[in-house]
Order: structure tokens, then C-alpha cells, then sequence
């Protein structure tokens, strides 16, 4: 079997396997299967265009489903800083640290990868990304403006039956989510699939291929993309408040689309995308190491200890 090389590029509704043409000399063709475009190899040149991942295509999404809680907890790792910016991944210390195998860690360290949050080295490891809070703000109202357009788009066309049936199976799912007024662990993984879904529903109904690839281009910076959830383990009341009010936001979004109102589903996405900025839940502290590595002026401070002006 060759193997997978995950693109760049993300085509509006499909998954598509390219066989690389520029390096090979072969003929590119597509085959539809999902939400991101894959490149399949008939050399090694080909693997300078991507990560590399030893599965097909629907294995892929198997082994991302299967491995969720591992890249769940990874993330949340570097969230709060345990995994620092710079770090290098070592698997056998990972799974240690999460009680699991080697293989759910390597098999989940490309897809981190992918999201934007690891760096794949030429010596096959991962470091973690480094990143700068003003970054991943800029990142999250970017992708606010750009669903918002979407959104609109998408009720201004009049969205078809099916795509509202769809999105009401999400709300659903998120109905049972926060139906018991708590969250336990096993939500979190849920709460990002769940809205991940949602929001690629929507960005694939508007059916503009530009908005879809600049909304890929942004879920790069880390922990901007709309499945970028974290729960703070000691604040959990707080996360219910939080999420259980963005679901809220998903009903709402979706009585806009269904009465095609296009300028209310655009402020209602912007606004929805605007909460993930408490709902990541990044540890303060290591947002400002990782902002002073980038300014050696800066003098490194806890924020609770600063005076207020």
C-alpha cells in the first residue's frame, strides 16, 4: 500500500486522492470521500508536499476516530503547557504520561500535525509549534468573518432539506451532551467532533471552494480551528456554562439559516467563533512565554501578579 501524504489544500465538499502529477509525471485525478484532500505518492519526491501518514485514506479517518481522546489530551497538553513551545514529542514518554501504547500516539502525532499544533522534523519526530496568543486571537475572529460569510452565503442560496436534517443531528447529539447539566471527561472528545461537524456542514453548504481553502489556511495556527476544545479539569462548572451556551448558539444559527436570514446567521457565526477564546482554555502563562521568546525585552511575568493601572 503507498502511502498518504495529507495536502494542503481543502477542497469545499470532498476528500480527494491526487496522484501527484508535477513530480511523477503522471496525470492528477481525484476521487471524492470526504472534507480533506489527500495526495497519494508514486515516488519519494512526492513526500516534500505534506505530512506523511502510513494508512489509506479511509483508514485515516478510522484511526483519527479510534486514537480521539489521545490527540483530545495531547492538545490539551500543549493548551496548558505541559508540552512546551519548541519541545520535541518523544512517544514512549507521551504514552507513559497518558497510560496508552506507543501506536495511539504516533498514529495521532501526524494529525496534530495537520492541525497545525506540531511540526513534523526531517528526523521524523514532532516538536511542539511555538505560537503567540495575539496569534490565535487574530486567527479565531478571522475564522469568525470567514463562517460568517459562509453562513450567509449558504442561507441567502436557501440550504436544502438535507443539510438542515443534518445539522439538527447535531444539535441533537450536543441536546444529549449538556442534557445531564454536567460535563464528565468523555465530553470533550464528543464536544469537538460534534462541532467540528457542524461547522463543516455549513462551510461546505455555502459551496465556495475560495472560503473553504482560506478557512483550512487559518485553522493552521494552532488551536483556531472550530474542534480546538479543552476542558479545564478544575473548572468543569465553568466549561458546562461556557460550551452548553455555544450550543445554544448552534440552535440559533440554525432557526437563522432555515428562515434564510443572511445577515443574522453572519453576526450570530462571528459571535459563536468570538467564545472560543475562553472556551480553549490556554493557559495565560504559557501564552506569555511563548510571546516574550519573541521578544527578548519583554520582562516574563505572571499576569495575576501584575498591578492594575
Amino acid at each position: 500500500m503507498d502511502a498518504i501524504v495529507l495536502d494542503s489544500s481543502v477542497c469545499a465538499s470532498t476528500w480527494a486522492i491526487t496522484l501527484c502529477g508535477s513530480c511523477c509525471g503522471r496525470a492528477s485525478s481525484e476521487v471524492c470521500y470526504g472534507t480533506l484532500r489527500v495526495r497519494n505518492p508514486r515516488s519519494r519526491d512526492c513526500l516534500r508536499s505534506g505530512e506523511l501518514i502510513p494508512c489509506a485514506v479511509n483508514g485515516y479517518k478510522k484511526m483519527a476516530g479510534k486514537n480521539s481522546r489521545v490527540i483530545v489530551r495531547i492538545r490539551e497538553m500543549i493548551l496548558h503547557g505541559e508540552l512546551a513551545p519548541g519541545e520535541r514529542v518523544r512517544e514512549v514518554e507521551l504514552a507513559s504520561k497518558l497510560g496508552v501504547s506507543r501506536t495511539p500516539v504516533r498514529e495521532s502525532l501526524p494529525i496534530l500535525a495537520q492541525e497545525g499544533v506540531l511540526t513534523q522534523l526531517d528526523t521524523r519526530g514532532f516538536v511542539v509549534r511555538a505560537f503567540t496568543p495575539q496569534e490565535i486571537m487574530d486567527a479565531i475572529d478571522v475564522r469568525g468573518v470567514l463562517e460568517g460569510l459562509a453562513a450567509r452565503m449558504l442561507a441567502e442560496q436557501g440550504p436544502p432539506r438535507r443539510l438542515i436534517q443534518s445539522l439538527h443531528e447535531r444539535l441533537r447529539e450536543g441536546d444529549e451532551i449538556f442534557a445531564k447539566r454536567h460535563l464528565v471527561e468523555s465530553d470533550e472528545a464528543r464536544c469537538g467532533e460534534m462541532n467540528k461537524q457542524f461547522h463543516s456542514f455549513i462551510v461546505q453548504g455555502a459551496g465556495s471552494k475560495v472560503i473553504a481553502e482560506a478557512i483550512e489556511r487559518n485553522g493552521r495556527i494552532p488551536f483556531a480551528a472550530a474542534h480546538a476544545i479543552a476542558f479545564d479539569k478544575v473548572d468543569l462548572p465553568g466549561m458546562y456554562a461556557s460550551l452548553s451556551y455555544a450550543h445554544r448558539q448552534h440552535h440559533a444559527i440554525v432557526n437563522a439559516l432555515e428562515y434564510g436570514e443572511g445577515e443574522r446567521v453572519a453576526a450570530l457565526m462571528y459571535e459563536h467563533a468570538y467564545g472560543t477564546k475562553s472556551s480553549i482554555n490556554l493557559n495565560r502563562k504559557t501564552w506569555r512565554i511563548s510571546s516574550d521568546e519573541d521578544d527578548p525585552s519583554t520582562t516574563k511575568q505572571d499576569p495575576t501578579n501584575t498591578q492594575q493601572s
